[in-house]
């Protein structure tokens, strides 16, 4: 039997977020790691991780035309192109090589995902901050085209609420005038059910690409199944390990500090042995450590996600560490780097944007994991993602 869904993601907090709607409509949901090309055979949903956005975009296109090959190879029936909701990366060449792969006509690019604040107008992407008026908007066409060769048109919103058979109808002449991409404008979920209610209508012709917003839209134009189980809720102590900088995750983490009394373990330049020992003793104390990136140091990613995932790792090898809340892609790869882990179940989702998944591999299979992009949830986020590891 042939996956019902392929996803092509540039991060893996990406794919885990974009491929958790999938095990809501009762499909067995994993996500794999750059390099880990064997999944369960059972599995129905399965999104690849290509670790391309930090790529030169010949890397990455190189890299999501093996990702696809592989999903062709496994009888991939629908396929979603995962990106970036503030379009970071290489997004033109990864949709080029995607369409190359796949086969398709044209793709519809909808960034949209309105449960985070990130709505298309007009051709551009508009990013909401929680609390601050001022917004920042991005022109897709323009960004979108310094890597990607042909034409691209505009769905504006007026098309897309005319619904999923009138933008199908679009798509097509867009296609036929020699587009290879559309931007669809979408302010809310329902322009998103039209956005995939178009491409399913297209087919096969037709490449679906957007974040998690759109990705929960594609999952509700399949049949659903039996729902899938979420799991036992973990008994034992919880691990948070913070290396997003962005305001929205330091906002969540204080919150989370003030509200259950613990307070963070700030991981830099300083004794590594010695912060190991400080949260070592906070796990026993409360059944709960926080571990982040002091804010100084600048940005999740490289020798900073590495330092935590090191801190993290005696921690685990014990068994009394059951859970571990992640946020920042960069974190999260490191994680599953140093633990040797390349696959992830996914079960549901905590918050938009937000599952809840465990380990399949590795030296610690079976961990659960509650994983978060920094710029995402609402400022109860981590206390709850903490809640459904069973700590807090």
């Amino acid at each position: 039997m042939g996956l019902r869904i392929g996803v092509l993601a540039d991060d893996l907090t990406g794919a885990c977020d974009s491929a958790a709607p999938f095990h809501a409509r009762g499909m067995r949901t994993v996500v794999a790691r750059w390099g880990r090309a064997r999944w369960p055979a059972d599995a129905e949903a399965v999104a690849l991780d290509t670790d391309s956005r930090a790529l030169t975009a010949e890397e990455a296109a190189a890299r999501v035309r093996v990702a696809a090959g592989l999903l062709r190879a496994a009888g991939t029936e629908r396929w979603l192109k995962k990106v970036d909701s503030t379009l970071r990366g290489n997004v033109g060449a990864e949709i080029g090589a995607a369409l190359e792969a796949g086969g398709q006509r044209v793709a519809v690019l909808a960034p949209a995902f309105p449960a985070q604040g990130r709505r298309v107008r007009r051709g551009a992407l508009v990013v909401e901050t929680p609390g601050v008026e001022a917004t920042t908007a991005v022109e897709i066409r323009p960004l979108v085209a310094r890597q990607l060769r042909g034409a691209i048109a505009l769905a504006p919103l007026e098309v897309v609420e005319r619904g999923a058979e009138a933008l199908a109808e679009a798509l097509r002449r867009a296609a036929d005038a020699g587009a290879r991409l559309v931007v669809a404008d979408a302010l809310d979920e329902e322009h998103l059910r039209a956005i995939a209610g178009a491409a399913r209508l297209l087919g096969p012709a037709c490449l679906p690409v957007g974040a998690a917003g759109l990705a929960r839209a594609v999952a509700e134009t399949l049949p659903p199944r039996a729902a899938g189980s979420n799991g036992p809720r973990p008994r034992g102590s919880t691990l948070v390990l913070v290396g997003s900088l962005t305001e929205r995750t330091r906002g969540q983490l204080a919150l989370l500090e003030a509200r259950l009394g613990v307070r963070r373990v700030e991981i830099g330049a300083g004794d590594r042995e010695r912060d190991v020992g400080e949260a070592a003793r906070r796990l026993e104390q409360r059944g709960l450590a926080l571990l982040a990136t002091p804010a100084a140091v600048g940005a999740d990613g490289g020798a900073a996600a590495r330092a935590l995932a090191a801190t993290a790792l005696p921690l685990l090898r014990g068994r009394a560490v059951t859970g571990v809340v992640v946020s920042g892609g960069d974190t999260l790869a490191a994680l599953c780097e140093a633990l040797g882990a390349g696959l992830l179940e996914l079960g549901y989702e905590v918050q938009a944007g937000m599952p809840r998944a465990r380990l399949l591999d590795g030296e610690r299979p079976g961990l659960w994991l509650v994983t978060k992009s920094g710029g995402f949830g609402r400022p109860e986020a981590l206390l709850a993602a903490v809640a459904a590891l069973g700590a807090g």
